[in-house]
């Protein structure tokens, strides 16, 4: 899931899915590092689709993680 103006009136969520009739969104995630703290990343996909808006789309191009490492 993605929010986009988060923690004002104007909140859009937006999810994974096929809710429009399309094709399932596909990603593709590469780890580039891996240290005892943290793992870093990126991401692509072709799109999240807004919950209330069948024709607003966003695509995934240039995503990036960097998550704590918990063991």
């Amino acid at each position: 899931m993605y929010v986009k103006n988060a923690n004002t009136p104007n909140l859009i969520g937006y999810t994974e899915g096929s809710a429009t009739g399309r094709a399932d969104s596909r990603y593709e995630i590469t780890i580039t590092s891996i240290t005892d703290k943290v793992i870093k990343g990126n991401f692509t996909g072709n799109y999240l689709e807004n919950i209330g808006v069948d024709d607003d789309i966003v695509e995934i191009t240039e995503g990036e993680f960097v998550i704590p490492r918990i063991r």
